[in-house]
């Protein structure tokens, strides 16, 4: 089966540290990298990458334009080729395992019956509840509450900031086993953000219609798992960190993603 990782991009300040992570991902056949912005500058650098490293290429907005996230859906409607297994990253992912998208993709092909397995993602809405349950990351700024829009996990800097923390400290101390849950099976269909996820094309539309909803995390991480009666899982092994949500990100110091940019494996960008 073909691997394809997919990554809606569009902000060249995470592009340039997600993709030299890119590069060292294993058994994955080709990059897609999603043109969702209408920034020319952040396009044409995706583009000069793309043209710099085999096995990347870059994608427009199939239909109707830039409209921020509400495009993406456009770009995922039609990643359901029957043989391939998909990976999305999101371009603000500032760190991977090097086994990353390896130890995702295992974790994909032994559970076929999820509909979506994810990453094990810092500070994710969900995952930063399970961190906190198994002791990865303190309860200093809030005790998370495991639901679909806990406003402390989606919106707190305070959060983020020490799900940011305690990861430093774990890596700084060379030991990031902590984290690793094994798999989490979500049964409610609760909705995890889709910062790292993983999907098989045959379990998608065949015919590319548009998404019921706008918002493609409602969609993929809610809508298709409820009306097919489907699991999502989180696989422990595969380790990332998601640096910001939108709303967190005004109360989240430039230093942090300045020393996530000090971690980015030495590989010249374009």
């Amino acid at each position: 089966m073909k691997v394809v990782c997919v990554v809606p991009a569009g902000r060249e300040r995470f592009m340039r540290i997600l993709f030299p992570h890119l590069l060292r991902q294993t058994g994955v056949d080709a990059f897609e990298l999603w043109e969702n912005t209408n920034n020319q500058s952040d396009i044409e650098f995706m583009r000069q990458f793309a043209a710099k490293h085999p096995g990347f290429t870059t994608q427009p907005i199939p239909f109707g334009g830039f409209d921020g996230s509400g495009s993406i859906r456009h770009f995922m409607r039609f990643c359901n080729d029957p043989d391939t297994l998909y990976v999305r990253v999101d371009d603000d992912v500032c760190w991977m395992a090097p086994d990353c998208v390896a130890n995702l993709v295992k974790c994909r092909l032994e559970h076929e019956e999820p509909f979506l397995v994810y990453a094990n993602i810092v500070n994710n809405n969900i995952c930063s509840v399970l961190h906190q349950h198994i002791g990865a990351m303190t309860r200093n700024s809030a005790s998370l509450k495991y639901a679909s829009m806990c406003p402390d996990a989606m919106a707190n800097p305070s959060v983020a900031c020490e799900a940011h923390d305690c990861f430093r400290r774990h890596y700084e101390s060379g030991d990031l086993s902590i984290y690793n849950f094994g798999k989490w099976i979500d049964w409610e269909h609760t909705r995890i953000c889709v910062n790292m996820i993983s999907w098989f094309g045959k379990d998608m539309p065949q015919d590319g219609r548009d998404f019921v909803n706008k918002n493609e995390e409602l969609e993929m991480s809610v809508r298709i798992p409820t009306d097919t009666g489907r699991t999502t899982m989180v696989c422990g092994s595969a380790l990332a960190v998601h640096y910001s949500y939108g709303t967190q990100l005004h109360g989240v110091p430039d230093e942090y993603l300045e020393w996530y940019a000090s971690l980015t494996p030495v590989e010249e960008l374009v």
